[in-house]
């Protein structure tokens, strides 16, 4: 038997990183057949999440040197084809490799679960199941060893039916499947556009469920978590749009119906999609019972700066670390920090000047106060300092200003078409608060990988070594927000690790004090007083 046989024959199973077992699945499947990758083929597997994508996108990095992935040998019987030891003994009943369809649906399904949870109440929390689909790939030449990779970029098969079927949908049919439902006989032919409107998260629901179950029933699950949204649209699709048009269409306008912020939509590890205002997924960090656990569901991790990895047991039962266990979690060696830019707080933090034409009754609007510098600031207080309250001093967004802003020299103008209060908030003071947390002090690190970390959730970060009323003391430990996770399977290598970046729109207590009746810091020069000769 060849070499290539004897790789392809060990299938599926289980393979360790970081000393760690996995029980691993690699199959590639189309219409015409599927076949099992083995692990001794793969040199990488990187998924990467971030807050700000709904779906999960990889890259998946085969040894093909000898053009081993085009040479296995299939069964030519069956609905699906497998690797076979049966077969490779008889050539008359083999023929050679795995054939792409290249139709836009070659598709990789991977599972991966560490087997110390397997059976057990955490496995969900650690469970990895992914559908992707091969968008594109390209081969990589390793010189040193003349080791030939190919490289599969790989997107979530629900991603792709979005993007790549165009959408027949509206708010009226939506409205029609609800009242159905409900039992409630209205003919909306009859009524005009404004009866025709639907709340944004509703018309989002029905949006994925009508675009996703159609290609299979059950791709569209939702979660408890689920804002109905504030603002009511009417919506047609147009001829050229796909589903995931019409859906950012409908994100770009919705806002929570419960604190008025702007709502992350996600694709929970289960596979279900939630709909979360930022404010609620910042509640969850601080545990607000009665008991005496400090953390709540939304931390996940504890890093202590300048030390060991973190232990592999580390979330509590409801996913969130137990209270007692603080001192478990080491792990940063070293981080990388980056701070607001100069050019970006001028740019996308300034006061916003919201203008509206009101179409039924012809009239013009202009909002020059909600979006006000100090207004923002009191609010991004209220939506994500204010709920550190237990872990900070005193917790402080971290928004930058000056007497230039405050006296509205710094003013962007925007016009919005709709005319309702939540729509000129959408493009008012939410857009500030989404480049608030977009653009807020930022922290990357590497660390030993955990199958149980997700972006949208915390960490927090511990050191002992900072100088005591430091800036660095004032920012630098208490709880980040993941913004954005990679997991990075180097089967070669036999090493899983975690690529973290994490965001912290607030400090432990303000950075600057000024002293009351004071406009500036002092010795600062005014912008309008110019320098003496």
């Amino acid at each position: 038997m060849s070499n290539t046989a004897e790789k392809a024959n060990s299938g599926s199973g289980q393979i360790s990183f970081n000393s760690t077992k996995f029980d691993f699945q690699c199959v590639f499947a189309n219409t015409y057949g599927r076949v099992n990758i083995p692990a001794s083929l793969i040199d990488r597997f990187i998924v990467n999440d971030c807050i700000y994508s709904i779906f999960p996108e990889a890259e998946l990095i085969i040894d093909n040197t000898d053009d081993q992935l085009d040479n296995f040998i299939v069964k030519t019987q069956g609905e699906n084809p497998e690797l076979s030891k049966d077969v490779v003994a008889s050539d008359t009943k083999a023929v050679p490799q795995f054939q792409f369809n290249t139709d836009g649906y070659d598709s990789v399904i991977i599972t991966m679960i560490p087997t110390f949870v397997m059976g057990c109440a955490k496995e969900e929390l650690y469970r990895q199941d992914y559908f992707f689909i091969i968008v594109d790939e390209n081969t990589e030449i390793v010189t040193d060893n003349n080791k030939k990779l190919k490289k599969f970029i790989l997107k979530d098969i629900r991603q792709h039916v979005l993007e790549t079927t165009n959408s027949r949908w509206s708010t009226a049919d939506a409205l029609q499947r609800k009242y159905k439902k409900q039992k409630i006989n209205v003919n909306l032919n009859h009524v005009g556009n404004t009866g025709r409107k639907l709340e944004t998260g509703l018309a989002i629901k029905d949006l994925l469920a009508h675009g996703l179950n159609n290609l299979r029933p059950g791709y569209a699950k939702f979660n408890d978590d689920w804002s109905t949204g504030e603002v009511k649209v009417f919506y047609s699709s147009k001829n050229n749009t796909s589903y995931m048009d019409d859906l950012e269409y409908l994100l770009d306008n919705h806002i929570s119906e419960i604190d008025r912020d702007n709502c992350f939509l996600k694709a929970s590890r289960d596979g279900s999609f939630y709909l979360k205002s930022v404010t609620e997924i910042f509640d969850t960090v601080v545990n607000k019972g009665k008991d005496k656990k400090l953390y709540g569901s939304g931390l996940q991790d504890i890093f202590h700066i300048s030390g060991t990895v973190a232990t592999q047991d580390s979330p509590g039962s409801d996913g969130g670390p137990d209270s007692n266990a603080a001192q478990q979690f080491d792990g940063i060696d070293s981080f990388h920090f980056m701070n607001m830019t100069a050019n970006d707080i001028q740019n996308e933090m300034p006061s916003m000047c919201v203008h509206s034409y009101d179409q039924h009754h012809k009239q013009f609007s202009i909002d020059n106060t909600t979006a006000y510098t100090d207004n923002v600031i009191k609010e991004s207080n209220q939506l994500y300092a204010d709920p550190m309250a237990g872990h900070c001093i005193e917790p402080t967004a971290v928004i930058p200003t000056n007497e230039s802003k405050k006296q509205s020299k710094t003013v962007k103008h925007v016009y919005v078409p709709g005319a309702s209060d939540g729509e000129r908030r959408k493009e008012g003071v939410n857009r500030i608060l989404s480049n608030i947390l977009t653009l807020a002090p930022c922290i990357n690190f590497k660390t030993e990988g955990s199958a149980h970390r997700d972006a949208g959730k915390f960490i927090a970060l511990a050191n002992k070594k900072i100088e005591p009323e430091s800036a660095a003391e004032k920012l630098i430990p208490g709880d980040w927000f993941v913004t954005n996770i990679s997991h990075v399977y180097l089967f070669s290598e036999s090493q899983y690790l975690n690529d973290i970046t994490c965001v912290k729109p607030y400090t432990s207590q303000p950075l600057i004090k000024v002293e009351d009746g004071a406009t500036d810091l002092p010795g600062a020069v005014s912008p309008d007083e110019g320098v003496a000769a």
